[in-house]
């Protein structure tokens, strides 16, 4: 099914992400975030929300499969308390695996999102995986395609996508050592900066930390 390949996204990103916010690096005015050159400004990440909210409530397979998957316990979506931070965690790690893309100079094309798309279910099965995890259904594709560049990128460096028993664990280790120093290689390329009302970059956990109130001389919070 195709939520393997999501899992190894999800999986790959929670071990992989390590780009930390620090006070020297200010977010420009209006965005939720910079990512390289592009800003997911504080108007869309509302919007994309929105979106969500209204989405996943009409798709009963997104409720049912989120569930499904919190009881095996997995964490999904990236925070449940809060549908606008696990949206911009999705949304970052859609950037983060278009730049490994770049550094690693691998091409998808919209025939191998179709036949993924396709052998998984087809866009019945890929909504409800990408409602689960708190993004709306326009970005199925660029959800899929990350899919595809990590499976990519993982055979490049010799590990194994999916639960494989017959791998050698000390080469699947290398491998996936391999894969995270490429990760962080583009998410430090992409500077990547948080808002600080939405968190942080934490390297220890793997995503957007929690979010710390700073006061002011004023009284309110620094955003």
């Amino acid at each position: 099914m195709f939520r393997t390949s999501c899992k190894a996204v999800a999986a790959a990103a929670a071990v992989l992400a390590g780009v930390t916010l620090t006070a020297c690096q200010p977010v420009k005015l209006g965005a939720a975030a910079t990512v390289g050159d592009q800003r997911i400004t504080v108007s869309q990440l509302e919007s994309v929300v929105d979106d969500w909210q209204r989405e996943f409530a009409a798709n009963p397979d997104a409720g049912q499969l989120q569930q499904r998957l919190q009881q095996q316990g997995q964490q999904i979506p990236f925070d449940p308390d809060s549908p606008i931070r696990s949206a911009l965690y999705q949304l970052i790690e859609i950037r983060v695996w278009d730049q490994v893309a770049k550094d690693k100079n691998i091409t998808v094309g919209r025939g191998q999102v179709d036949e993924m798309i396709a052998r998984n279910g087809g866009d019945r099965v890929i909504h409800a995986n990408l409602l689960a995890g708190s993004l709306p259904v326009r970005y199925s594709r660029d959800f899929v395609r990350s899919g595809l560049i990590l499976q990519a990128v993982a055979q490049q460096a010799g590990a194994t996508v999916g639960a494989q028993p017959q791998a050698n664990q000390q080469q699947q280790q290398e491998a996936l050592r391999r894969l995270q120093e490429t990760y962080l290689s583009a998410a430090k390329t992409l500077k990547i900066k948080i808002n600080p009302r939405y968190g942080s970059f934490d390297p220890r956990q793997g995503g957007i930390a929690p979010m710390v109130h700073t006061l002011s001389k004023n009284g309110t919070d620094i955003r």
